[in-house]
Protein backbone atom coordinates (compact mmCIF):
# COMPACT_ATOMS: atom_id res chain seq x y z
CA UNK A 1 0.00 0.00 0.00
CA UNK A 2 1.42 3.21 -1.06
CA UNK A 3 2.16 5.74 1.73
CA UNK A 4 1.84 9.35 2.03
CA UNK A 5 4.80 9.87 0.64
CA UNK A 6 7.48 11.98 -1.51
CA UNK A 7 7.27 9.19 -4.32
CA UNK A 8 3.50 8.68 -5.48
CA UNK A 9 2.00 11.62 -3.78
CA UNK A 10 -1.78 12.87 -5.47
CA UNK A 11 -1.68 16.68 -4.59
CA UNK A 12 -5.00 17.33 -3.92
CA UNK A 13 -6.96 20.41 -6.10
CA UNK A 14 -6.38 24.05 -4.77
CA UNK A 15 -9.75 25.01 -3.15
CA UNK A 16 -9.99 28.93 -2.95
CA UNK A 17 -12.30 29.84 -0.13
CA UNK A 18 -13.87 33.02 -0.69
CA UNK A 19 -12.91 36.06 1.35
CA UNK A 20 -15.57 37.01 3.61
CA UNK A 21 -18.39 39.27 2.82
CA UNK A 22 -17.77 43.08 3.90
CA UNK A 23 -20.26 44.43 2.11
CA UNK A 24 -23.59 43.27 0.74
CA UNK A 25 -23.06 43.37 -3.11
CA UNK A 26 -19.67 42.08 -3.15
CA UNK A 27 -19.52 38.00 -1.97
CA UNK A 28 -18.39 35.92 -4.24
CA UNK A 29 -20.76 33.86 -4.93
CA UNK A 30 -24.71 33.65 -5.35
CA UNK A 31 -24.81 30.07 -4.50
CA UNK A 32 -23.30 30.83 -0.48
CA UNK A 33 -26.14 31.85 1.98
CA UNK A 34 -26.29 35.37 1.97
CA UNK A 35 -26.29 35.38 6.13
CA UNK A 36 -25.00 32.80 8.44
CA UNK A 37 -28.22 34.04 10.76
CA UNK A 38 -31.01 31.14 10.75
CA UNK A 39 -34.68 32.33 9.39
CA UNK A 40 -36.13 32.03 13.21
CA UNK A 41 -32.72 34.57 14.05
CA UNK A 42 -33.18 37.00 11.47
CA UNK A 43 -37.22 37.32 11.93
CA UNK A 44 -35.86 38.06 15.69
CA UNK A 45 -33.64 40.33 14.88
CA UNK A 46 -36.11 42.26 12.61
CA UNK A 47 -38.90 41.75 14.83
CA UNK A 48 -36.66 43.41 18.02
CA UNK A 49 -35.31 46.27 15.30
CA UNK A 50 -38.94 47.15 14.52
CA UNK A 51 -40.29 46.87 18.00
CA UNK A 52 -37.53 49.32 18.55
CA UNK A 53 -38.15 51.70 15.53
CA UNK A 54 -41.87 52.11 17.14
CA UNK A 55 -40.26 54.68 20.24
CA UNK A 56 -39.66 57.69 17.63
CA UNK A 57 -43.27 57.66 16.47
CA UNK A 58 -44.45 56.94 19.87
CA UNK A 59 -42.90 60.09 21.39
CA UNK A 60 -44.44 61.93 18.65
CA UNK A 61 -48.09 61.06 19.37
CA UNK A 62 -48.83 60.41 22.69
CA UNK A 63 -47.09 63.97 23.15
CA UNK A 64 -50.34 65.27 21.65
CA UNK A 65 -52.92 65.09 24.36
CA UNK A 66 -50.63 66.53 26.66
CA UNK A 67 -50.33 69.79 24.76
CA UNK A 68 -52.54 71.80 26.61
CA UNK A 69 -51.63 70.30 29.93
CA UNK A 70 -48.09 71.08 29.97
CA UNK A 71 -49.07 74.20 28.82
CA UNK A 72 -51.34 74.74 31.95
CA UNK A 73 -49.23 73.48 34.10
CA UNK A 74 -46.10 75.34 32.87
CA UNK A 75 -47.66 78.16 32.42
CA UNK A 76 -46.42 79.02 29.25
CA UNK A 77 -48.50 79.35 26.24
CA UNK A 78 -49.84 76.36 23.68
CA UNK A 79 -47.51 78.50 20.81
CA UNK A 80 -44.65 77.99 23.38
CA UNK A 81 -45.35 74.30 23.68
CA UNK A 82 -45.71 74.09 19.99
CA UNK A 83 -42.14 75.26 19.49
CA UNK A 84 -41.22 71.72 21.56
CA UNK A 85 -42.76 70.01 18.59
CA UNK A 86 -40.95 72.36 15.82
CA UNK A 87 -37.29 71.62 17.72
CA UNK A 88 -38.21 67.85 18.03
CA UNK A 89 -38.72 67.79 14.31
CA UNK A 90 -35.42 69.89 13.29
CA UNK A 91 -33.38 67.67 15.44
CA UNK A 92 -35.25 64.65 14.03
CA UNK A 93 -34.16 65.67 10.42
CA UNK A 94 -30.30 66.36 11.44
CA UNK A 95 -29.42 63.22 13.67
CA UNK A 96 -29.86 60.75 11.46
CA UNK A 97 -27.05 61.82 8.76
CA UNK A 98 -24.43 61.36 12.06
CA UNK A 99 -26.24 58.33 13.62
CA UNK A 100 -26.55 56.21 9.78
CA UNK A 101 -22.84 56.64 8.68
CA UNK A 102 -21.68 55.61 12.10
CA UNK A 103 -24.16 52.51 11.91
CA UNK A 104 -23.08 52.05 8.44
CA UNK A 105 -19.14 51.46 9.35
CA UNK A 106 -18.89 50.98 12.95
CA UNK A 107 -21.80 48.72 13.51
CA UNK A 108 -25.21 48.88 14.82
CA UNK A 109 -25.41 47.50 17.71
CA UNK A 110 -23.57 49.97 19.58
CA UNK A 111 -25.61 52.85 18.49
CA UNK A 112 -28.92 51.31 19.09
CA UNK A 113 -27.22 50.71 22.47
CA UNK A 114 -25.80 54.53 22.84
CA UNK A 115 -29.23 55.94 21.05
CA UNK A 116 -31.69 53.99 23.87
CA UNK A 117 -29.09 55.31 26.86
CA UNK A 118 -29.52 58.70 25.70
CA UNK A 119 -33.56 58.31 25.11
CA UNK A 120 -33.75 56.68 28.53
CA UNK A 121 -32.17 59.45 30.18
CA UNK A 122 -34.26 62.11 28.41
CA UNK A 123 -37.50 60.58 29.32
CA UNK A 124 -36.40 60.44 32.92
CA UNK A 125 -35.73 63.86 32.97
CA UNK A 126 -38.61 65.30 31.16
CA UNK A 127 -40.94 63.23 33.54
CA UNK A 128 -39.15 65.23 36.41
CA UNK A 129 -38.71 68.95 35.18
CA UNK A 130 -40.98 71.66 35.82
CA UNK A 131 -39.20 74.46 33.53
CA UNK A 132 -40.24 75.13 29.81
CA UNK A 133 -36.71 75.69 29.32
CA UNK A 134 -35.68 72.01 30.28
CA UNK A 135 -38.55 70.59 28.71
CA UNK A 136 -37.73 72.37 24.86
CA UNK A 137 -33.93 70.51 25.97
CA UNK A 138 -35.12 67.43 26.65
CA UNK A 139 -37.62 67.18 23.75
CA UNK A 140 -34.09 67.40 21.66
CA UNK A 141 -32.43 65.46 23.74
CA UNK A 142 -35.49 62.79 23.37
CA UNK A 143 -35.39 63.51 19.47
CA UNK A 144 -31.28 62.62 19.51
CA UNK A 145 -31.78 59.48 21.55
CA UNK A 146 -34.65 57.91 19.00
CA UNK A 147 -32.49 59.45 16.07
CA UNK A 148 -31.33 55.25 14.96
CA UNK A 149 -34.89 53.66 14.70
CA UNK A 150 -37.94 55.36 13.18
CA UNK A 151 -38.26 54.42 9.62
CA UNK A 152 -40.64 57.11 8.31
CA UNK A 153 -42.00 58.99 11.45
CA UNK A 154 -40.85 62.36 12.76
CA UNK A 155 -37.40 60.95 14.18
CA UNK A 156 -35.36 59.15 12.23
CA UNK A 157 -35.58 56.44 9.88
CA UNK A 158 -31.78 55.15 9.63
CA UNK A 159 -30.64 51.70 11.45
CA UNK A 160 -33.63 49.58 10.97
CA UNK A 161 -33.17 49.80 7.39
CA UNK A 162 -29.50 48.58 7.76
CA UNK A 163 -30.64 46.06 9.79
CA UNK A 164 -32.85 44.37 6.97
CA UNK A 165 -30.25 45.00 4.46
CA UNK A 166 -27.58 43.32 6.53
CA UNK A 167 -29.85 40.17 6.86
CA UNK A 168 -32.55 39.67 4.53
CA UNK A 169 -31.73 39.65 0.39
CA UNK A 170 -33.76 41.53 -1.95
CA UNK A 171 -36.25 38.79 -2.88
CA UNK A 172 -37.26 38.37 1.12
CA UNK A 173 -36.45 42.15 1.80
CA UNK A 174 -40.34 43.36 1.00
CA UNK A 175 -41.62 41.09 3.85
CA UNK A 176 -39.19 42.19 6.63
CA UNK A 177 -40.03 46.25 5.61
CA UNK A 178 -43.17 44.86 5.97
CA UNK A 179 -43.43 43.69 9.81
CA UNK A 180 -41.42 47.34 10.09
CA UNK A 181 -44.32 49.15 8.91
CA UNK A 182 -46.56 46.99 11.15
CA UNK A 183 -45.02 47.65 14.05
CA UNK A 184 -44.42 51.42 13.33
CA UNK A 185 -47.93 51.54 12.58
CA UNK A 186 -48.94 50.98 16.23
CA UNK A 187 -47.35 54.41 17.30
CA UNK A 188 -50.19 56.74 15.46
CA UNK A 189 -52.27 54.05 16.60
CA UNK A 190 -52.05 53.50 20.26
CA UNK A 191 -50.23 56.90 21.16
CA UNK A 192 -52.68 59.38 21.49
CA UNK A 193 -54.63 57.16 23.29
CA UNK A 194 -52.10 56.19 25.91
CA UNK A 195 -51.49 60.01 25.90
CA UNK A 196 -54.87 61.33 26.79
CA UNK A 197 -55.65 57.98 29.39
CA UNK A 198 -52.59 59.32 31.34
CA UNK A 199 -52.63 62.39 31.18
CA UNK A 200 -56.49 62.27 32.06
CA UNK A 201 -56.24 59.67 34.91
CA UNK A 202 -52.28 59.70 36.11
CA UNK A 203 -50.94 63.55 34.96
CA UNK A 204 -48.63 64.53 32.07
CA UNK A 205 -45.59 63.44 34.01
CA UNK A 206 -46.83 59.54 33.63
CA UNK A 207 -46.68 59.95 29.91
CA UNK A 208 -42.52 59.89 30.47
CA UNK A 209 -42.15 57.66 32.88
CA UNK A 210 -44.17 54.75 31.01
CA UNK A 211 -41.88 55.54 27.83
CA UNK A 212 -38.82 55.79 30.33
CA UNK A 213 -39.98 52.27 31.82
CA UNK A 214 -40.80 50.46 28.80
CA UNK A 215 -37.17 52.15 26.67
CA UNK A 216 -35.04 50.70 29.62
CA UNK A 217 -36.99 47.71 29.22
CA UNK A 218 -35.70 47.31 25.78
CA UNK A 219 -32.06 48.88 26.85
CA UNK A 220 -31.47 46.08 28.52
CA UNK A 221 -33.04 43.46 26.10
CA UNK A 222 -31.15 44.52 23.45
CA UNK A 223 -27.72 44.50 25.71
CA UNK A 224 -28.49 41.29 26.76
CA UNK A 225 -29.62 39.49 23.48
CA UNK A 226 -29.37 41.86 20.28
CA UNK A 227 -26.39 40.82 18.00
CA UNK A 228 -24.21 42.86 15.81
CA UNK A 229 -25.58 42.80 12.07
CA UNK A 230 -23.39 45.03 10.36
CA UNK A 231 -21.95 43.87 7.21
CA UNK A 232 -18.94 45.63 7.27
CA UNK A 233 -18.19 44.37 10.70
CA UNK A 234 -19.84 41.61 11.08
CA UNK A 235 -19.47 39.97 7.31
CA UNK A 236 -22.54 37.33 6.90
CA UNK A 237 -22.66 37.27 10.61
CA UNK A 238 -20.27 34.72 11.19
CA UNK A 239 -17.18 36.97 12.47
CA UNK A 240 -16.72 36.62 16.14
CA UNK A 241 -16.79 40.29 17.66
CA UNK A 242 -16.00 41.61 21.46
CA UNK A 243 -16.44 44.52 23.45
CA UNK A 244 -19.90 46.37 23.20
CA UNK A 245 -20.77 44.99 19.44
CA UNK A 246 -20.67 41.05 21.74
CA UNK A 247 -24.09 40.66 23.29
CA UNK A 248 -24.30 39.80 27.21
CA UNK A 249 -25.81 36.35 26.04
CA UNK A 250 -22.32 35.64 23.79
CA UNK A 251 -19.98 36.79 26.56
CA UNK A 252 -21.41 34.50 29.27
CA UNK A 253 -21.58 31.51 26.70
CA UNK A 254 -18.02 31.90 25.78
CA UNK A 255 -16.97 31.85 29.29
CA UNK A 256 -18.34 28.43 29.81
CA UNK A 257 -17.37 26.97 26.00
CA UNK A 258 -14.24 25.24 24.73
CA UNK A 259 -14.49 26.97 21.85
CA UNK A 260 -14.37 30.35 23.09
CA UNK A 261 -9.99 30.65 23.72
CA UNK A 262 -9.72 28.37 20.12
CA UNK A 263 -12.02 31.39 18.30
CA UNK A 264 -10.28 34.20 20.17
CA UNK A 265 -7.62 35.04 17.21
CA UNK A 266 -10.77 35.39 14.78
CA UNK A 267 -11.98 38.07 16.54
CA UNK A 268 -11.77 41.56 14.57
CA UNK A 269 -11.45 44.90 16.15
CA UNK A 270 -13.43 47.54 14.56
CA UNK A 271 -11.78 51.14 14.25
CA UNK A 272 -14.25 53.75 15.14
CA UNK A 273 -14.73 56.04 11.73
CA UNK A 274 -15.39 59.19 12.84
CA UNK A 275 -19.21 60.56 11.34
CA UNK A 276 -19.49 62.26 7.99
CA UNK A 277 -22.98 64.27 8.22
CA UNK A 278 -22.36 64.55 4.48
CA UNK A 279 -21.74 61.52 3.68
CA UNK A 280 -26.03 61.05 3.25
CA UNK A 281 -26.22 63.73 0.92
CA UNK A 282 -24.15 62.25 -1.71
CA UNK A 283 -27.28 59.58 -1.84
CA UNK A 284 -28.94 62.77 -3.63
CA UNK A 285 -27.26 62.73 -6.06
CA UNK A 286 -28.08 59.08 -7.65
CA UNK A 287 -31.00 60.21 -9.73
CA UNK A 288 -33.10 56.71 -8.65
CA UNK A 289 -32.36 57.55 -5.10
CA UNK A 290 -33.83 60.79 -5.31
CA UNK A 291 -37.01 60.41 -7.13
CA UNK A 292 -38.05 57.61 -5.05
CA UNK A 293 -37.29 59.94 -1.48
CA UNK A 294 -39.06 62.41 -3.40
CA UNK A 295 -42.10 60.19 -3.98
CA UNK A 296 -42.17 59.18 -0.14
CA UNK A 297 -41.25 62.62 1.34
CA UNK A 298 -44.12 63.86 -0.63
CA UNK A 299 -46.75 61.23 1.03
CA UNK A 300 -44.75 61.48 3.77
CA UNK A 301 -45.51 65.44 3.90
CA UNK A 302 -49.50 64.48 2.99
CA UNK A 303 -49.38 61.75 6.25
CA UNK A 304 -48.27 64.50 8.89
CA UNK A 305 -50.84 66.79 7.82
CA UNK A 306 -53.88 64.69 7.26
CA UNK A 307 -52.82 63.55 11.76
CA UNK A 308 -52.34 67.50 12.27
CA UNK A 309 -55.57 67.90 10.98
CA UNK A 310 -57.02 65.26 13.59
CA UNK A 311 -56.13 67.33 16.52
CA UNK A 312 -56.66 71.28 14.57
CA UNK A 313 -59.38 70.68 12.11
CA UNK A 314 -61.49 67.81 13.78
CA UNK A 315 -61.03 69.10 17.35
CA UNK A 316 -62.83 72.79 16.43
CA UNK A 317 -65.05 71.15 13.99
CA UNK A 318 -66.86 68.77 15.97
CA UNK A 319 -65.85 70.69 19.48
CA UNK A 320 -64.01 66.97 20.91
CA UNK A 321 -62.87 66.44 24.09
CA UNK A 322 -58.87 66.23 24.56
CA UNK A 323 -59.38 62.29 25.47
CA UNK A 324 -61.85 61.61 22.33
CA UNK A 325 -58.94 63.56 20.32
CA UNK A 326 -56.72 60.28 21.05
CA UNK A 327 -59.51 58.49 19.77
CA UNK A 328 -60.11 59.62 16.35
CA UNK A 329 -56.65 58.31 15.39
CA UNK A 330 -57.26 54.86 15.83
CA UNK A 331 -59.02 54.29 12.53
CA UNK A 332 -55.69 55.62 10.59
CA UNK A 333 -53.50 53.96 13.01
CA UNK A 334 -55.91 50.35 12.30
CA UNK A 335 -55.43 50.77 8.40
CA UNK A 336 -51.97 51.10 8.87
CA UNK A 337 -51.65 48.19 10.36
CA UNK A 338 -53.67 46.48 8.78
CA UNK A 339 -52.21 46.94 5.38
CA UNK A 340 -48.66 46.05 6.83
CA UNK A 341 -49.92 43.54 9.85
CA UNK A 342 -51.08 40.63 7.61
CA UNK A 343 -50.19 36.96 8.59
CA UNK A 344 -50.01 34.81 4.89
CA UNK A 345 -47.78 32.20 3.17
CA UNK A 346 -45.43 33.42 0.37
CA UNK A 347 -42.62 31.40 -1.17
CA UNK A 348 -38.95 32.23 -0.96
CA UNK A 349 -36.43 32.11 -4.09
CA UNK A 350 -36.02 28.17 -2.87
CA UNK A 351 -39.71 27.48 -3.26
CA UNK A 352 -39.83 27.36 0.62
CA UNK A 353 -42.67 28.88 2.21
CA UNK A 354 -41.96 31.79 5.07
CA UNK A 355 -44.68 32.18 7.82
CA UNK A 356 -45.70 35.11 9.46
CA UNK A 357 -45.15 37.15 6.08
CA UNK A 358 -47.02 40.46 5.97
CA UNK A 359 -49.06 41.30 2.92
CA UNK A 360 -47.57 44.30 1.69
CA UNK A 361 -44.00 42.81 1.74
CA UNK A 362 -45.37 39.55 0.70
CA UNK A 363 -46.27 41.50 -2.32
CA UNK A 364 -43.32 42.88 -2.86
CA UNK A 365 -41.27 39.59 -2.40
CA UNK A 366 -43.59 37.57 -4.49
CA UNK A 367 -43.14 40.32 -7.63
CA UNK A 368 -39.54 40.07 -7.34
CA UNK A 369 -39.31 36.14 -7.17
CA UNK A 370 -41.92 36.04 -10.33
CA UNK A 371 -39.24 38.50 -12.32
CA UNK A 372 -36.28 37.04 -11.03
CA UNK A 373 -37.54 33.27 -12.13
CA UNK A 374 -38.57 34.79 -15.72
CA UNK A 375 -35.00 36.29 -16.17
CA UNK A 376 -33.47 32.86 -15.44
CA UNK A 377 -30.08 33.54 -15.33
CA UNK A 378 -28.44 31.09 -12.77
CA UNK A 379 -24.86 32.64 -13.55
CA UNK A 380 -23.37 32.35 -10.07
CA UNK A 381 -20.06 34.09 -10.70
CA UNK A 382 -21.88 37.50 -10.95
CA UNK A 383 -22.30 39.47 -7.41
CA UNK A 384 -25.82 41.24 -6.26
CA UNK A 385 -24.80 44.71 -7.42
CA UNK A 386 -24.31 43.08 -11.16
CA UNK A 387 -27.07 41.03 -11.06
CA UNK A 388 -29.36 44.22 -9.96
CA UNK A 389 -28.03 46.29 -13.34
CA UNK A 390 -29.56 43.70 -14.96
CA UNK A 391 -32.71 43.54 -13.12
CA UNK A 392 -35.86 45.78 -13.46
CA UNK A 393 -35.87 46.39 -9.75
CA UNK A 394 -37.93 49.66 -10.45
CA UNK A 395 -39.97 48.30 -12.54
CA UNK A 396 -41.30 45.48 -10.61
CA UNK A 397 -41.03 47.40 -6.67
CA UNK A 398 -43.40 50.28 -8.41
CA UNK A 399 -45.66 47.75 -10.25
CA UNK A 400 -48.41 47.67 -7.46
CA UNK A 401 -48.04 51.58 -5.99
CA UNK A 402 -51.09 52.80 -8.59
CA UNK A 403 -53.78 50.63 -6.44
CA UNK A 404 -53.01 52.60 -3.35
CA UNK A 405 -52.69 55.71 -5.00
CA UNK A 406 -55.51 55.88 -6.39
CA UNK A 407 -57.20 54.97 -3.56
CA UNK A 408 -55.51 57.42 -1.36
CA UNK A 409 -56.16 60.44 -3.50
CA UNK A 410 -59.81 59.44 -3.92
CA UNK A 411 -60.11 59.01 -0.09
CA UNK A 412 -58.27 62.43 0.96
CA UNK A 413 -60.51 64.28 -1.21
CA UNK A 414 -63.24 62.75 0.30
CA UNK A 415 -62.14 63.45 3.66
CA UNK A 416 -61.77 67.29 3.37
CA UNK A 417 -64.87 67.15 1.78
CA UNK A 418 -66.76 65.83 4.55
CA UNK A 419 -65.02 68.11 7.28
CA UNK A 420 -66.34 70.61 5.04
CA UNK A 421 -69.52 69.71 5.17
CA UNK A 422 -70.01 68.79 8.88
CA UNK A 423 -70.90 65.17 7.85
CA UNK A 424 -71.28 62.77 10.64
CA UNK A 425 -67.87 62.24 12.61
CA UNK A 426 -68.12 58.48 10.85
CA UNK A 427 -67.10 59.81 7.81
CA UNK A 428 -64.42 61.34 8.09
CA UNK A 429 -62.88 58.83 10.19
CA UNK A 430 -63.52 55.99 8.02
CA UNK A 431 -61.92 57.79 4.88
CA UNK A 432 -58.87 58.20 7.44
CA UNK A 433 -59.10 54.55 7.27
CA UNK A 434 -58.13 54.44 3.84
CA UNK A 435 -55.63 56.97 3.85
CA UNK A 436 -53.72 55.38 6.64
CA UNK A 437 -53.63 52.32 5.03
CA UNK A 438 -52.56 53.06 1.64
CA UNK A 439 -50.21 55.66 3.01
CA UNK A 440 -48.25 52.86 4.89
CA UNK A 441 -48.30 50.50 1.60
CA UNK A 442 -46.88 53.49 -0.17
CA UNK A 443 -44.10 54.21 2.88
CA UNK A 444 -43.02 50.09 2.43
CA UNK A 445 -42.65 50.01 -1.11
CA UNK A 446 -40.52 53.16 -1.35
CA UNK A 447 -38.66 52.25 1.33
CA UNK A 448 -37.92 48.63 0.31
CA UNK A 449 -37.03 50.32 -3.46
CA UNK A 450 -34.43 52.87 -1.31
CA UNK A 451 -32.85 49.96 0.07
CA UNK A 452 -32.62 48.06 -3.12
CA UNK A 453 -31.01 50.72 -4.45
CA UNK A 454 -28.66 51.32 -1.81
CA UNK A 455 -27.83 48.20 -0.45
CA UNK A 456 -24.33 49.12 0.75
CA UNK A 457 -24.97 52.30 2.04
CA UNK A 458 -28.59 51.40 3.62
CA UNK A 459 -28.56 53.41 6.80
CA UNK A 460 -26.95 56.61 5.03
CA UNK A 461 -29.55 56.51 2.30
CA UNK A 462 -32.30 56.77 4.82
CA UNK A 463 -30.80 59.32 6.90
CA UNK A 464 -30.96 61.48 3.39
CA UNK A 465 -34.10 60.48 3.44
CA UNK A 466 -35.37 61.38 6.88
CA UNK A 467 -33.85 64.48 5.67
CA UNK A 468 -36.15 65.16 2.78
CA UNK A 469 -38.97 64.18 4.79
CA UNK A 470 -38.93 65.73 7.98
CA UNK A 471 -38.32 69.01 5.75
CA UNK A 472 -40.94 68.49 3.32
CA UNK A 473 -43.58 67.73 6.34
CA UNK A 474 -42.53 70.82 8.29
CA UNK A 475 -43.09 72.99 5.65
CA UNK A 476 -46.14 71.59 4.68
CA UNK A 477 -48.00 71.28 7.97
CA UNK A 478 -46.92 75.18 7.92
CA UNK A 479 -49.41 75.52 5.41
CA UNK A 480 -52.34 73.79 6.58
CA UNK A 481 -53.76 76.29 8.95
CA UNK A 482 -53.51 79.04 6.15
CA UNK A 483 -55.03 77.14 3.34
CA UNK A 484 -57.81 75.83 5.02
CA UNK A 485 -58.52 79.50 6.47
CA UNK A 486 -58.31 80.90 2.88
CA UNK A 487 -60.35 77.83 0.99
CA UNK A 488 -61.73 75.34 3.56
CA UNK A 489 -60.97 72.06 4.06
CA UNK A 490 -62.45 71.07 1.08
CA UNK A 491 -60.53 72.59 -1.72
CA UNK A 492 -57.15 72.31 0.90
CA UNK A 493 -57.26 68.63 0.59
CA UNK A 494 -57.71 69.03 -2.83
CA UNK A 495 -54.16 70.56 -3.26
CA UNK A 496 -52.86 68.48 -1.16
CA UNK A 497 -54.21 65.18 -3.38
CA UNK A 498 -52.93 67.41 -6.52
CA UNK A 499 -48.87 67.01 -4.72
CA UNK A 500 -50.20 63.59 -4.58
CA UNK A 501 -51.00 63.09 -7.87
CA UNK A 502 -47.16 64.94 -8.69
CA UNK A 503 -45.59 62.06 -6.68
CA UNK A 504 -47.92 59.69 -8.87
CA UNK A 505 -45.79 61.18 -12.14
CA UNK A 506 -42.25 61.27 -10.57
CA UNK A 507 -42.71 57.35 -9.47
CA UNK A 508 -43.91 56.51 -13.19
CA UNK A 509 -40.86 58.14 -14.64
CA UNK A 510 -38.68 55.91 -12.07
CA UNK A 511 -40.43 52.82 -13.25
CA UNK A 512 -40.72 53.28 -16.90
CA UNK A 513 -36.90 54.91 -17.36
CA UNK A 514 -35.14 53.91 -13.83
CA UNK A 515 -33.38 50.55 -15.56
CA UNK A 516 -32.06 52.75 -18.45
CA UNK A 517 -30.48 55.22 -16.42
CA UNK A 518 -28.76 53.23 -13.70
CA UNK A 519 -26.93 50.91 -16.98
CA UNK A 520 -26.02 54.61 -18.41
CA UNK A 521 -24.26 55.84 -14.98
CA UNK A 522 -22.89 51.82 -14.79
CA UNK A 523 -21.44 52.45 -18.18
CA UNK A 524 -20.34 56.10 -18.05
CA UNK A 525 -18.56 55.10 -14.62
CA UNK A 526 -16.75 52.04 -16.10
CA UNK A 527 -15.41 53.95 -18.81
CA UNK A 528 -14.27 56.69 -16.49
CA UNK A 529 -12.15 53.85 -14.90
CA UNK A 530 -10.43 52.95 -17.64
CA UNK A 531 -9.64 56.05 -18.96
CA UNK A 532 -7.70 56.63 -16.06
Amino acid sequence: MASAGEGDKTTAPEIKIPSVNRGPTTFASLSLPFSAFTPLEKRLITFSASFAAMFSGLSSFIYYPIIVPLSTSLSVSVELINLTLTSYLLVAAIAPSIVGDVADHSGRRPIYLITFLIYFAANLGLAMQRNYIALLLLRMMQSLGSSGWEPFLPGTITIVYGVIADVATADERGSYVGTLMGFTNAAPCFGPIIGGVLSQYAGWPWVFWFLAILSGSVLVGMFVFFPETAREVVGDGSIPVRGIRKTFYAMIRDKVSSHSEANQHAKVQVKFRAPNPLSCLLVLCDLNSLLIMTVGSIYYAIFSVLATSLSTTLLTKYHLSYLTTGLVYLPSGVGGVIAALFTGKSPNAQNQTTRGSWIIGRLLDIDYQVEDRRLNAPATHETRAEKLMRFPIEKIRLQRLWYFIAINITAMIGYGWALEARTHLSVPLILQFFTGSTMIAIFTICGTLLTDLNAERSATAQAAYNITRCFASAGLIATLQPITDATGPGWCFCIYASLCALGALLAWLLQMRGMDWRTKRRNQSTVGRSEA
